[in-house]
């Protein structure tokens, strides 16, 4: 009985802790701990947390899409369409041509005033270009630049054309309150401007710098690049080569590495697929519903008409 109670007492005194024991296993911990979370902090700080730029312009874009598809629920499932929307012209006037009011500043500012999207997600995380920002002076509710303020749709303030340097003599235009492009709603693409739900379909993605065809590949598909050589002001171009973030028409979003991504392809008209870039309207199109994305500060009625400009 003695050597029972005895091995009790023995496995007692190897297993358990002495209070200075416990008090240095506790202290040691939160030491640890303590300089974890300095590591991580001062990683986040710096931004050495790679993914997180892309992450948040995802779920910007993201949103973006939601929002349209949400404008599309209540409207019979059509998007956005300044033209439509502003019939009266109490918003904007569209000099005799109504679908000159289908840019994408006005696309844009419609979800802003809408309240399905915050007019800070309209502009990059991380955006590098030195004219474009946040519009902080939003107004939503009787727009000093509205043509009737009290009857007004959107704030037709709201910018998109970044091409004019701040600070420049003359210059005519605020600071570009978007990072984002937009598939422009003119010609064949009309008829796509509304829920399609193709997930094929880009809608909103990080814009793309101006492309110019230089070779074509072994398989007859155009290879672009950059027609700049200047420094990217683009978020999306700092690696050197074009990768980020696109939403399409079914609501999900993928981070793309090429203009011409592998499962996006036209017809050129002889019945061949060709890889279908997504910052060029490729000519031999056959059904002009090719992909395509951009800023476009002028709109109009045919598909030479809007104005699209490149970082």
């Amino acid at each position: 009985m003695n050597g029972r109670t005895g091995g009790r007492g023995g496995g007692r005194g190897r297993c358990a802790f002495t209070l200075v024991e416990l008090i240095t296993v506790v202290v040691v911990s939160l030491l640890l701990s303590g300089f974890l979370l300095v590591v991580v902090s001062d990683t986040v700080r710096r931004g050495h947390c790679c993914h997180s730029p892309a992450l948040r312009n995802a779920t910007q874009i993201r949103s973006i899409v939601q929002a349209m598809q949400m404008w599309g629920e209540a409207n019979r499932d059509q998007f956005p369409l300044p033209s439509a929307l502003d019939a009266s012209d109490a918003t904007v006037s569209a000099g005799g041509d109504p679908e000159r009011k289908n840019t994408t500043a006005n696309i844009a500012s419609i979800l802003i005033w809408e309240e399905l999207v915050p007019v800070e997600w309209m502009v990059a995380h991380g955006e590098l270009h030195p004219n474009i920002a946040v519009d902080d002076d939003y107004q939503a509710a009787r727009p000093v630049r509205a043509a009737d303020p009290d009857a007004a749709l959107w704030d037709p303030a709201f910018n998109d054309d970044f091409t004019t340097p701040a600070g420049a003599i003359g210059r005519v235009s605020p600071p570009g309150n978007l990072s984002f492009a937009f598939m422009p709603p003119v010609g064949e693409r009309r008829a796509l401007w509304k829920n399609t739900f193709d997930p094929t379909r880009a809608l909103v993605g990080e814009r793309g710098p101006e492309l110019a065809r230089v070779v074509a590949d072994a398989a007859g598909n155009a290879v672009y690049r950059p027609v700049r050589s200047a420094p990217a002001t683009l978020v999306s171009m700092r690696s050197g080569s074009w990768a980020g973030s696109v939403g399409y028409a079914d609501g999900h979003v993928n981070f793309e590495t090429s203009y011409s991504p592998p499962e996006l392809v036209y017809n050129d008209g002889r019945g061949r697929l060709r890889l279908d870039c997504l910052f060029v309207d490729e000519p031999d199109d056959a059904g002009r519903r090719n992909q395509f994305l951009g800023i476009f500060p002028t709109a109009g009625r045919s598909v030479g008409q809007p104005r699209f400009i490149w970082d």
